[in-house]
């Protein structure tokens, strides 16, 4: 999996260009002497969690980035630990992660990982992910066109605006890139961290909720839909991202069983219509 580790945490980079300009290193140094004993015991302790943060974010990092399509549940397992579910169907197993900073699903075939998603639930967890060979954008940070190279396009969209989750999901084929064929790119308000999303925009393309409030019928035409579309994208940034080695991503056929990109949203136990049985 391509997982690029996030830059050197702030207090790192402001000492690297210290040793270049002593007088910024005598600077900080007043800086944090300030701060010590002109601060609270809560602000102090305040700053000892945002170092402890740094510090974690990059460990969590480290195992992620060891995450990718095929690999072998053993090897999985190996890195992870036992996982925080697992449902399983005749062909397919789904097994989540659930940590602080992020949550983590993988779908198998034959005990081989075939498509998994990482879900931010931290908005200071940022990895940046590697789209293709040369494109990097940042969960949580970039938006849904930033995410996307130039020459790609997005094979489809969906939108919902239900009270208990605003959810927008578009997954794009990446050829063989990387080895992955599909990348899923999802913001879902109940699960993941908090981003920046155009409500406004998602609550157009759903249509319902525009109905209810200005109590007529809504029927966009193609042009307006692509217009709140392309400004959602643009202001908008995705919490969860996944990667699928499977053809019929986001469909829901008999050789699958369920719809894939909800898998990767919501994991196995919220797949209703998937035959999927959860292993306490």
């Amino acid at each position: 999996m391509d997982i690029i580790v996030l830059g050197r945490p702030i207090i790192e980079r402001v000492l690297k260009s210290a040793k270049r300009h002593p007088v910024v290193l005598l600077m900080v140094a007043l800086a944090a002497c300030t701060a010590f004993l002109t601060e609270t015991p809560k602000d102090i302790g305040q700053i000892g969690r945002w170092l402890i943060s740094g510090l974690t974010n990059r460990r969590e990092l480290k195992l992620l980035e060891q995450i990718d399509t095929g690999l072998s549940r053993q090897k999985v397992e190996n890195i992870l630990g036992v996982p925080t579910t697992e449902s399983k169907s005749d062909r397919y197993d789904i097994t989540t992660y659930v940590y602080p900073l992020y949550r983590l699903v993988l779908i198998y075939e034959h005990e081989t990982v075939v498509a998994f998603s990482i879900m931010t639930r931290h908005r200071r967890f940022n990895p940046k992910i590697l789209i293709g060979k040369d494109h990097a954008a940042r969960l949580g940070k970039s938006t849904f066109s930033e995410f996307i190279p130039g020459h790609l396009s997005v094979a489809k969209w969906e939108v919902s605006t239900v009270p208990k989750d605003i959810m927008y999901y578009e997954t794009v084929y990446l050829g063989n890139a990387k080895n992955y064929e599909t990348c899923l790119l999802a913001y879902s308000s109940s699960l993941g961290a908090k981003t920046k999303f155009d409500e406004d925009a998602a609550s157009w393309l759903d249509e319902i909720p525009m109905e209810i409030i200005l109590n007529r019928k809504v029927n966009l035409t193609e042009t307006q839909k692509q217009t709140y579309c392309k400004r959602l994208r643009k202001t908008s940034a995705p919490n969860i991202v996944g990667f699928s080695g499977l053809h019929v991503a986001g469909e829901i056929r008999e050789d699958v069983g369920f719809d894939v990109n909800r898998a990767l949203i919501y994991a196995a136990t919220e797949v209703a219509d998937g035959g999927l049985r959860l292993i306490e």
